[in-house]
């Protein structure tokens, strides 16, 4: 695996998963306790079977840390 500008297509595909997760954990609202960042969040969704597809899968607030 190579970073930089090497690998444009590998940076923007870990992006794009990124930023689903982001969406899918709710961390793009307000009361959401963990707003604005994206730690853990590979750990939580790199075997998740359908994050991949680009569906849309809600996560309950009670799975919130």
């Amino acid at each position: 695996m190579t970073y930089g500008a090497e690998n444009i297509a590998e940076c923007t595909a870990r992006m794009e998963a990124m930023e689903r997760w982001y969406i899918a954990d709710g961390r793009d609202r307000k009361d959401h306790p963990l707003k604005g960042t994206y730690t853990g969040l590979y750990n939580l969704y790199r075997y998740h079977s359908t994050l991949g597809l680009g569906e849309t899968v809600e996560v309950p607030a009670s799975t919130w840390r």
